[in-house]
Order: structure tokens, then C-alpha cells, then sequence
């Protein structure tokens, strides 16, 4: 496109500029207006309901009924929308992208629906409860892998063929931390700490810290850095889990800490308490997904539970996305129960530390947090 312009003499130059530089910003902004395009999902039904949302197998985040997620998306291109209702039902879409656009797609109970601008608009001005977050260009969506599947075994860590228990070793490469999350030997940790290991064990169990057991890498989701492990041992079972994974979205200066194995010399096999407050709903680069945790957190500490005043598991720590001299994050425990639905597991239902003080509480909920060691 040409565009020709002719200057005329004295003060009429100087509004002819005026006019070009308003054309040109004009001409910027529209250019840069089409680089993306604006997905709306308008939740709706009662505050107890819930919704997970993902594009393409990445997770956009959970939202109450009377909330809605603005999505400002770069890619383009057909992509699958799966909406999770109280980890219940699931509905699947697609929605084919083009840049400029805007999109509006309600999700009411088990079901959701793309719907016009006219409807959509009016369903948005219902709800009181606006979230805004954007595609992370390093991370596209359209780099989607499935949210959940099977994992390879991992090799087996005693050459006995009931792999019981093997001695435990000072000399294996790395370790987190993982927490029982289901009553049939099923422990919960980060992805990223398991991913290309030949072998993980887990060691504590029972207070025991002297044996290792053997597991498997049973589930995972990459996006949220979640890894789902059972203990090959068929006699291990977790029996009373004294939490339950909390459902709520915890506000800004809730008192929480975190219980874990960080890796120094100094604390050993010690468990280590780390009391902060959530700082922020969003996480890493505003993930939606994880909160800000107020006190920054050390090697090792990745799979640690986050606990609240309760002792309502909250989140889940995880390292990969750094720590900073003020803050730390977490997977959001919303997540984990949209993780463990689609896994077929069962989360703990009951908690019994409740009504303990805290120290009474950290001698019950400690014997659930074990140390998780890889080769």
C-alpha cells in the first residue's frame, strides 16, 4: 500500500503532521490489534461450582460459577477446549482461532457452548468476577501434549520380583519432596524431579528413613509439572490421611507453610516447617494456576505440600519456575483434584488436624510427607 501526501505551505504543515501522526499510530495500533485474538469463558451456575479449564491440553485455570477468564491467545488454528465441572463431568469442544477475532464460550454445569457477541456480552455483564491472562509465546498452546497419560515404568529398584524394600543409598543423584495423596500407596510430587529418572524411591515412610521403596511414575500432567507415583510395594497402603485437598481459592495474606526436605547438609532427614502467607491468587509470570508463597524455598523442596492454617492442603511447591529472595510458588490444590479426577484416584475426603495446635498438627501431618529420591 502507497500512500502519497502533499505538504502544504505555512500553518496548514504543521495540522497535515498532526493528521499523519495520528494515521500512522492508527495504522500501528490496528496492525498490532491483529496479532491476536480474545477468547471470553463466561462461567456460570452457583459459587460452589467450579470449572477447570484447558485449550489444547494446557491448563487455563479453575473458575467458580459467576466468573469469567478474558484470554488473550497469539496462535491460530483449530484446538480442542475441554471444560471439567467439579471434577465430575467433562465436555469437549474446538474452537477454530483467527487473529483479530473475539470469542465468547459459556460454560453452565456440564456443558458449554460457543455463543454470539451479543449473547456474550450480556452473559459477561451478569458476572461479577472478571480474570484476564494471555498465551505465553515461549509455551505456545498450539505446543499441546494430552494433559494426562501413561508414563514408561520406571526400572525396578531391587532385584527381587516383589521389590519390597532395598537399603537406602548415600550416593543417589537428586531429591524432592512428595506427600501421600491417595490410600493405596499413591504419593504426589513434581514432574520435573521424576521425568528422566531410571529409578525413584521413596524414603520415610513410616518414619523409617533407613529403607527405600521403589515406585512408578503412574500419571503426569508437564504443563502443570504434576507426577502421580505408587509404591510398587502391594503392602504399603496410607491409611487416615489426616488433610484433604481444599477447594477454595485462598486470598492474599492467608497464613499457610510448607512442609518439606530441602537439600543441606545441616537439616538432613529432618523435616523443615516454613511458615509465610500466600501473597498473590497468581503465580509465575501471573500463572493462574499457582499462588505466590511468600518466603523463597530451597532445592529439595519441590513436591512439597503447602498447608494452610488447618492443615488443608492448598497447593504444592514446586521450584522449577525459580525462587526469589521474597517469593515462591505453588500449584493450586483445585488443579491437583482436576489431576487426581482424571487419573481415577480418590484424594483424601477427611481431615483430623483441624482442631490440633500446631505443633500437634505438624507431628500428625509430617509422618505423610516422605523424601522422594532419583537415579
Amino acid at each position: 500500500m502507497s500512500i502519497i501526501v502533499f505538504l502544504a505551505p505555512s500553518t496548514n504543515s504543521i495540522w497535515m503532521r498532526k493528521i499523519l501522526i495520528v494515521l500512522f499510530t492508527s495504522i500501528a495500533f490496528f496492525s498490532q490489534a491483529q496479532n491476536f485474538s480474545t477468547i471470553n469463558f463466561i462461567c456460570r451456575g452457583s459459587l460452589g461450582d467450579y470449572y477447570a479449564i484447558y485449550l489444547n491440553g494446557h491448563p487455563l485455570g479453575t473458575f467458580k460459577g459467576s466468573e469469567t477468564l478474558i484470554y488473550k491467545i497469539y496462535s491460530e488454528g483449530t484446538l480442542p477446549v475441554t471444560v471439567i465441572w467439579n471434577d465430575k463431568k467433562k465436555s469437549e469442544e474446538t474452537i477454530t482461532i483467527k487473529n483479530g477475532e473475539m470469542y465468547y464460550y459459556e460454560s453452565f454445569w456440564a456443558s458449554e457452548r460457543k455463543v454470539n457477541h451479543l449473547k456474550g456480552r450480556g452473559l459477561m455483564k451478569e458476572n461479577k468476577t472478571v480474570f484476564n491472562a494471555e498465551e505465553d509465546k515461549a509455551n505456545p498452546v498450539t505446543k499441546g501434549l494430552p494433559v494426562i497419560f501413561d508414563a514408561p515404568k520406571t526400572e525396578k529398584t531391587s532385584s527381587k520380583s516383589n521389590d519390597k524394600v532395598s537399603k537406602a543409598s548415600k550416593n543417589d543423584a537428586r531429591q524432592g519432596t512428595g506427600f501421600s495423596i491417595g490410600k493405596k500407596g499413591y504419593v504426589l510430587t513434581s514432574y520435573h524431579l521424576v521425568s528422566e529418572a531410571k529409578a525413584v524411591q521413596v524414603k520415610g515412610i513410616g518414619g523409617d528413613f533407613s529403607m527405600l521403596y521403589g515406585a512408578d511414575v503412574v500419571q503426569y500432567d508437564s504443563d502443570l509439572d504434576l507426577a502421580l507415583l505408587k509404591i510398587k510395594n502391594p503392602n504399603i497402603s496410607f491409611d487416615s490421611i489426616p488433610y484433604i485437598l481444599s477447594s477454595e481459592t485462598n486470598a492474599p495474606e492467608t497464613k499457610s507453610f510448607i512442609l518439606g526436605y530441602p537439600l543441606k547438609a545441616d537439616t538432613g532427614e529432618i523435616i523443615k516447617m516454613t511458615e509465610g502467607t500466600v501473597t498473590s491468587k497468581n503465580g509465575y509470570k501471573g500463572t493462574l494456576s499457582q499462588y505466590s508463597f511468600s518466603k523463597p524455598v530451597e532445592a529439595g523442596n519441590s513436591g512439597s505440600p503447602l498447608f494452610n492454617e488447618k492443615g488443608d492442603v492448598i497447593g504444592i511447591i514446586n521450584t522449577k519456575w525459580g525462587s526469589s529472595e521474597e517469593a515462591s510458588y505453588a500449584v493450586k490444590s483445585q488443579y491437583i483434584q482436576t489431576f487426581m479426577s482424571l487419573a481415577g484416584i480418590v484424594p483424601p475426603v477427611a481431615s483430623s488436624s483441624a482442631d490440633l495446635n500446631q505443633q500437634d498438627r505438624i507431628t500428625r501431618l509430617k509422618n505423610y510427607v516422605f523424601i522422594v529420591k532419583v537415579e
